[in-house]
């Protein structure tokens, strides 16, 4: 069989497929997959098809996930652009069925349009309803005071979707959160809050973190008996963060142990001025290597990244850069894997008094080991795929969720 897969062009939305395109591959189907040439060489060797989208998929992600109404804008913009030269391209590809990141407003429409069976992957905790937790409504005004600008936008594109494809757009969440018959979700039921609300719809399969390769030249060596500190606050939002960067150094700059920062490509190492001599700087780090080591992780709490802590039973410090991510912190906090630091509290105090006291402390580690233990026995790709496949071949949804 061919499937299409659609993805954004974003690590926190690819990484997490790239297991289930290796299992599909395994079994013989052949995998066509759309996303930006950053992931070419990770898909071919793999053995997918990577195949450019046939407009421009720019996202300034760092602005938009602080502007979530013009998200969900600039998703309708690139539906209305995208679909007519991408429904020519899928006539030709004559695919059995399509997968998708929930995201992927275009390929619901698509499947749609072309009568093809689509299923959803879900990179992010599902919205099951529920009152938000008071720490997290003055965030929410501040992202409808931000959104008022864009609200007319919003209706007035909404409205174009809805004449030319019969999309029914009503809320935001529509524009990002594109479910179908069948929903393949990158978490666990203990990790999601609310779980028991989603039905047979929803296989959560856990995170996929074995179909990730990294090859990067890092001096692993130097992590060996000794404790490791591992800091990164993700690819979107680390070039703007030069003073946490600098704040980290005060911080931890006596600590007895390795603190190892990921800055990504957007800073240059020599604006940092003076680097303590217990730290290791890199724009990339291996990160699933350094946190099969390290003792802390220091995280903007990104889905990958928050999962990826947890598999390797590393305690969480949690500074959330958006909503999403602080969402992510609440919930990871109440279930034990760490400390959430809000951004405004962060100070050379109270981040070593936080890594002192997890140093301290060992009553994350009973919990940690209990969330990996519930990601490894939800199935992972192969589960994932059972359910495609018994979908896409029977219409059949009776597997064990």
């Amino acid at each position: 069989m061919k499937v299409i897969f659609f993805n954004l062009p974003a690590y926190g939305h690819v990484n997490p497929s790239l297991a289930i395109v290796k299992e599909l591959i395994a079994r013989g189907e052949e995998v066509v997959y759309y996303t930006s040439a950053n992931f070419e060489a990770t898909l071919t060797s793999l053995g997918a098809n990577y195949r450019p989208y046939p407009i421009s998929m720019e996202f300034d992600f760092a602005y938009l996930s602080l502007h979530l109404v013009k998200f969900s804008n600039v998703m309708m913009e690139k539906t209305l652009q995208l679909l007519p030269p991408l429904l020519d391209e899928l006539r030709e590809l004559q695919a059995d069925y399509i997968l998708h990141d929930t995201t992927c407003m275009w390929a619901k429409i698509a499947a749609q349009q072309l009568q093809i069976p689509a299923i959803s992957t879900i990179p992010f905790f599902l919205p099951l309803g529920g009152k938000p937790k008071p720490s997290l409504w003055l965030p929410i005004l501040k992202t409808i005071w931000r959104a008022i600008p864009d609200i007319p936008a919003f209706f007035s594109l909404a409205k174009k979707i809805k004449q030319q494809y019969g999309l029914d757009i009503r809320r935001m969440k529509d524009t990002y959160y594109n479910d179908e018959a069948l929903n393949i979700v990158y978490t666990s039921r203990l990790l999601q809050a609310n779980s028991e609300r989603a039905d047979k719809h929803f296989v959560f399969i856990g995170p996929t973190i074995s179909g990730r390769q990294e090859m990067m030249d890092f001096p692993m060596e130097q992590l060996e008996n000794s404790k490791v500190v591992y800091i990164s606050l993700g690819t979107i939002m680390s070039g703007q963060q030069t003073a946490f960067y600098r704040l980290c150094f005060q911080a931890l700059k006596t600590l007895d142990a390795v603190v190892v920062l990921a800055i990504g490509r957007e800073t240059a190492i020599k604006t940092l001025g003076e680097i303590p001599k217990n730290f290791i700087i890199r724009h990339y780090i291996p990160q699933l290597a350094v946190l099969e080591k390290a003792s802390i992780f220091i995280t903007h709490v990104g889905m990958n990244s928050l999962q990826e802590g947890i598999y390797y039973e590393t305690p969480l410090i949690m500074i959330p850069q958006t909503l999403e991510q602080q969402i992510n912190a609440l919930r990871a906090e109440e279930v034990g894997a760490g400390i959430y630091l809000p951004m405004e509290k962060v100070n050379v105090v109270s981040l070593r008094k936080t890594v002192d006291k997890i140093f301290l402390q060992n009553s994350y580690k009973k919990s940690l080991n209990m969330l990996k233990n519930a990601f490894i026995t939800s199935g992972g790709a192969e589960k994932a795929v059972k359910a495609i496949r018994k979908h896409v071949l029977n219409g059949e949804l009776k597997i064990e969720s």
